[in-house]
């Protein structure tokens, strides 16, 4: 005997197997380990994994970005400014294989990327400054002066009660 969950026949049921069905339909039983490796690859989804994780904040006087490039040399990233774009890119060299190897799994390959930030504020770019330490790149964006804010002291008008 079948037994019936509660959404079975509600709109939350149907939705339910409509979502079911269309990961089943893009997403089929893997018979390679490819498709484990990448899988919304085949779904043409590759770019979702192109771009390196990235935090920006700031304080009252600087910008700060920080990427994950993990494996990356500081000879293999290119960071530019122009105006309020901040473009990163990233060429990694392939890793080579020993002569003579064939190899079995190539999972650590990492792609090239290229990303644009739009910054919000004017930066000084004669003071900027680009770490990379432990896979992290650590970008120091000092504003510039009319960028920071400031506080503006309210006073009364003269003579008035």
């Amino acid at each position: 005997m079948r037994r019936r969950t509660l959404f079975e026949s509600s709109p939350l049921g149907t939705l339910r197997r409509e979502v079911d069905r269309l990961f089943h339909r893009f997403m089929p039983p893997a018979s390679t380990g490819e498709m484990l490796r990448h899988p919304l690859e085949h779904i043409g989804c590759s770019w979702l994994h192109a771009y390196p994780p990235t935090n920006v904040w700031e304080d009252n006087g600087t910008l700060y970005l920080e990427a994950e490039l993990p494996g990356m040399r500081e000879d293999e990233i290119d960071v530019t400014i122009s105006g309020h774009e901040l473009v990163l890119k990233g060429t990694p060299k392939p890793e080579e294989m020993p002569e003579g190897a064939t190899p079995l799994i190539r999972e650590r390959d990492v792609p090239s990327f290229s990303r644009v930030i739009h910054l919000p504020v004017e930066i000084d770019q004669a003071k900027i400054t680009a770490t990379l330490e432990n896979g992290i790149l650590t970008l120091t964006m000092p504003k510039t002066e009319s960028a920071r804010s400031r506080q503006i002291k309210v006073r009364p008008v003269a003579g008035a009660v």
